[in-house]
């Protein structure tokens, strides 16, 4: 799933889109006892605020005079009820353990994740080893996004260049693909040093959009000729890599999209599967 996740001890750790979700894990030998509570409404007198419950010392983590979510703020509570529930389970965990959503009005930088595992580390949930390798994990994991994007884009360099070479003995069959293939090569390469250099969601946004029209224009010409199919996915796939988190993106290898795993080096050719990307990536990139 489009989701990076780490498991420790007491409690599973999600990250996706603009959203950090705890799982308290039912292998954890005092869950039941905790299930039991959190069913028998253990509420203080506001009927709003979770007392904290031992030996898992956690706050309701949306109430806005907890240090836990001042620390963190802006943040907005996610409830099971909520229709768009669904969209903040991107991840293999177990979404009917007892689990909280913290979901930011921005994308969750690399600053914004340190804070909150050291809060997790100081309320006795990880300790710092714990807290030391998932931020390692998350750091590596936004590199490999970019770098994604990255190689992908190199392969329509090359695939580009290739066209080129065609038009200089087949000129007629050639160049309209061959200039089509170059224009999306720029477009994609300017694009990407625009938003690299000032990144922030509205930046991003622009950035997303203005790459997929170029992919669709380049598209009416290049799906007729043979490998641009998979091309034209895989580079749209690692735009969509890129956009999960903006400031540190997931190092995913696929995209979520319609019940399907489209793999970066898949075996079609089919264009087709842009499509499903496109009609994925309002969904998958809400803010």
């Amino acid at each position: 799933m489009p989701a990076f996740t780490y498991l420790c001890k007491n409690v599973h750790i999600s990250v996706a889109h603009n959203t950090v979700t705890l799982y308290v894990p039912k292998t954890v030998p005092w869950y039941s006892l905790y299930q039991q509570i959190m069913q028998a409404n253990y509420y203080g007198s506001t009927q709003a605020i979770l007392k904290p419950i031992w030996p898992l010392h956690i706050y309701n983590p949306f109430d806005p005079q907890d240090p836990f979510v001042k620390r963190l703020s802006p943040v907005h509570p996610v409830h099971r009820e909520y229709p768009d529930h669904e969209y903040y389970h991107d991840d293999a965990l177990d979404r009917e353990a007892t689990h909280f959503h913290m979901k930011f009005t921005r994308n969750i930088s690399a600053q914004d994740f340190d804070v909150f595992l050291t809060i997790l580390v100081e309320k006795d949930i990880i300790d710092r080893n714990e807290k030391e390798a998932c931020f390692i994990a998350f750091i590596h994991a936004s590199q490999d996004a970019v770098s994604k994007f990255y190689d992908e884009l190199a392969v329509v360099q090359l695939k580009a260049f290739a066209l080129r070479e065609k038009t200089k003995t087949n000129p007629q069959t050639y160049q309209k693909a061959a200039d089509a293939a170059v224009e999306l090569y720029d477009t994609l390469k300017n694009e990407a040093k625009t938003y690299f250099n000032n990144k922030n969601a509205k930046n991003y946004e622009l950035f997303r959009s203005n790459c997929k029209k170029a992919i669709k224009k380049a598209s009416i010409e290049l799906k007729n000729h043979r490998g641009w199919g998979d091309v034209l996915l895989n580079v749209t796939a690692a735009i969509l890599g890129l956009g999960v988190f903006y400031a540190v993106a997931l190092g995913i290898n696929y995209a979520w999209t319609h019940g399907e795993h489209l793999f970066f080096h898949c075996d079609t050719d089919s264009i087709k599967k842009i499509k499903k990307l496109e009609e994925a990536q309002s969904a998958l990139l809400r803010i």
